[in-house]
């Protein structure tokens, strides 16, 4: 999972933080979800209620969000990603709904 998300934010299209997010499923922007197990437990909940409206697949993944960000080559934590484009990734596969 860790290399797919290295490769899909490198190769592929990604929104980072939950606002982002929110804006691109608004607006029917993104295939998929991966957010942080340190997301909390509010926060995750309306991501879901959103994702399902949505009907796209979402995955927590058990990285905390110093460790997503680090993924994400960003000195900060990054706590969601939305994926706009897998690129050479095999995430999506890799993420049931």
């Amino acid at each position: 999972m860790e290399t797919a998300i290295r490769t899909v934010y490198r190769t592929g299209g990604v929104v980072i933080g939950l606002s982002e997010v929110k804006k691109g499923l608004m607006l029917g922007k993104l295939k998929a979800i991966i957010y942080s197990i340190s997301l909390p437990d509010e926060e995750a909940r309306e991501l879901e209620t959103l994702v399902k409206m949505a009907d796209i697949p979402i995955k927590m993944v058990e990285l905390n969000s110093l460790d997503l960000g680090s993924l994400c080559n960003k000195p900060f934590p990054v706590a969601v990603l939305g994926i706009k484009e897998f690129g050479q990734s095999d995430l999506g596969a890799l993420i049931k709904k």
